[in-house]
Parts: structure tokens; sequence; C-alpha cells
């Protein structure tokens, strides 16, 4: 709100909300670069990291640098030029409802746009700092796992039912067969029994 209050003043709302989005944008980028490059710096730099890959890492810290750096810049800048024509210095009013404008009295309304800012880009670092892995893209290796894990466990569902199908249908034939097998061996029985009783009278 602090930047959108300074953009608002120099431009149209549309403007103002586009350019504040855009510093957010900026802002939050540089942060995530600061702290994951701070949090995994000794890794970044160990020797058997290949230079390239390291370079690429530098490459991107320094153009996230130089963006914040520029949003920075025209943050202040235009907060100074918003406070000083306030204060009646671009309309050449030498004194005013504020009193005698003068360096020290605009850079005391700057200041806090400035602290502010600087706590924003803190907090941001620090929050990256704490949510990645000393180990550069552990971490989405890991929900690239989980991804693909779950694309796994989705088009093997079919066939894990299919399996458990197969499985019920062989589990209620071989219990079928059981039966049978018992009614089949009754019979024989039966059948050497009736053998038997013959042979016994052909005998007599």
């Amino acid at each position: 709100m602090v930047n959108y209050s300074t953009f608002a003043s120099m431009f149209i709302p549309v403007f103002a909300i586009a350019a504040t989005i855009i510093v957010a944008a900026v802002f939050a980028s540089a942060s995530n670069l600061h702290g994951a490059y701070l949090k995994q710096i000794s890794e970044i730099t160990h020797p058997s990291v290949e230079y390239r890959n390291v370079l690429g890492r530098k490459i991107a810290v320094i153009v996230a640098t130089a963006l914040l750096m520029a949003a920075f810049g025209t943050v202040v800048w235009l907060r100074w030029l918003v406070i000083s024509e306030q204060l009646g210095i671009n309309s050449g009013i030498q004194s005013g409802t504020f009193g005698n404008a003068s360096s020290t009295m605009i850079w005391s309304r700057v200041g806090p746009t400035i602290i502010i800012n600087l706590l924003i880009w803190g907090v941001g670092t620090l929050y990256s700092w704490a949510v990645h892995e000393k180990v550069p893209g552990l971490r989405e290796a890991y929900r690239s796992y989980l991804r693909a894990t779950r694309v796994v466990d989705k088009r093997r569902t079919p066939f894990i039912a299919e399996e458990k199908r197969l499985r019920a249908q062989y589990d209620r034939d071989r219990d079928k067969n059981k039966i049978t097998i018992n009614e089949y061996k009754s019979l024989l029985e039966e059948v050497n029994s009736t053998l038997a009783r013959l042979q016994e009278s052909e005998a007599v």
C-alpha cells in the first residue's frame, strides 16, 4: 500500500496498480533468489558442481539484484518527488502547511518508505531461506516424485481393480473345484464299496 500510494500520486489508477504489481513481483522474485542462494551457497560453490550451473545461478542473482535496485530506486525517487511537491518545493512555494521545506524534512518522510521496502525484502529473503533445502533442487525433485507417484497410482488403479477381480474369481473357482473333488471322492468311495460287495457276492 505504501508503494501504491506513491504510484497513485503520480499516475492514473490503472498504471498505479500495474506498477505496484510489477514492483511487488520484482521484490518477491529477488527475495526468493537471494534466500535460496544464501541457503544453498555452500552446495552451489562446491568444487564438484559444474561451473555452468554456478554461473547460471550467479547471473540469476545478479539480474534479480539489479532489478530490485532499479525498482527500489524508482519507488524512492517517485516518493521524493511526491513529498517535495507536497512541501511546495516543485511549485516554488518556500513556506506552506509544513513550514520551510528542506531535504531533511523530505528524507524524514521518505525514510519510512525506504525502511518498509527494506523490511519487505528482508522478510521475503528470510522466508525463502527457511523454506528452501540446503541441496539445490531437492524439494523440487521431491515434489516431482510425488506428482509422478500420483500419476502412476492413478494409472495403476484399473489394473489393481482387475487383479482383485481375477483373484476373487479364481478363488471362487478353486472353492467350486474343491467341492466337486469332494463329491467325486464320495462317488468313488460308493463305487468302490459297490464293487467290493459284488466281488463278495460272486465269491459266495
